[in-house]
């Protein structure tokens, strides 16, 4: 496959992949709404409150923004350690939930909701987008074809460990298809993957294979 081609492909996976978890995340926020609303009418009877809100903002209004603010805080950029995600996205969940009551106080629709419904969405909107980007992310780390094809450069100690910590991260998505070097040390990595060839062979092996992504796991190199 050529360079180019692999390249559109790697961006058609990279957008798709980011398609759905947009679908995850709306999902989560309109499932925070929904718990947010039935822990409120149980907490009724110590916190007697009433509210209302347009289905308009519960379904489309409020989870824009929180997607909008996902996007720009860099919840959708993935193959990187999953705290570093976790923190980018729970930042921006507290910055949405902010702009959120600033715009709505604004358009005269704040005052219409109940501060115990507003803290109540706030916890479940954390709640709700853990779970649901935890067990997504879980199954998509085993689907194949949503994965970034890369070779790994080096066969040693250090190569075992890189791949070990990207098979347990789920928001790292490499499928290494082959590793080079010129004497491989780990006989895990060189009976599990195919050995291309030699460092002196890397570059033209790298174009062969079209690969956008090297996974240097050489000391010293």
């Amino acid at each position: 496959m050529s360079i180019s081609k692999q390249s559109r492909v790697s961006s058609r996976r990279h957008y798709l992949h980011m398609l759905l978890y947009i679908g995850i995340d709306y999902l989560a926020v309109v499932m925070a709404q929904e718990l947010a609303m039935y822990l409120h009418s149980l907490l009724q009877y110590f916190w007697p409150t009433t509210f209302s809100m347009l289905a308009e903002y519960q379904l489309i209004f409020i989870p824009v923004i929180y997607i909008v603010c996902i996007a720009l805080g860099g919840g959708y950029d993935f193959n990187r350690p999953s705290l570093d995600i976790s923190k980018d996205v729970f930042w921006s969940l507290c910055y949405s939930f902010v702009l959120c009551i600033m715009v709505l106080f604004f358009i005269h629709v704040a005052g219409q909701i109940s501060r115990l419904y507003a803290g109540l969405f706030f916890i479940a909107s954390l709640l709700c987008m853990a779970v649901l980007r935890y067990a997504v992310g879980k199954y998509l780390h085993g689907v194949t074809w949503l994965k970034e094809r890369t070779i790994i450069l080096g066969a040693g100690k250090t190569a075992e460990g890189i791949k070990r910590y990207f098979d347990k991260d789920i928001a790292y998505r490499y499928q290494v298809i082959g590793i080079i070097d010129d004497n491989p040390l780990s006989e895990k990595l060189a009976a599990e993957y195919e050995l291309l060839g030699s460092f002196d062979q890397a570059e033209k092996i790298i174009k062969e294979y079209g690969v956008q992504t090297v996974l240097v796991a050489t000391p010293g190199m």
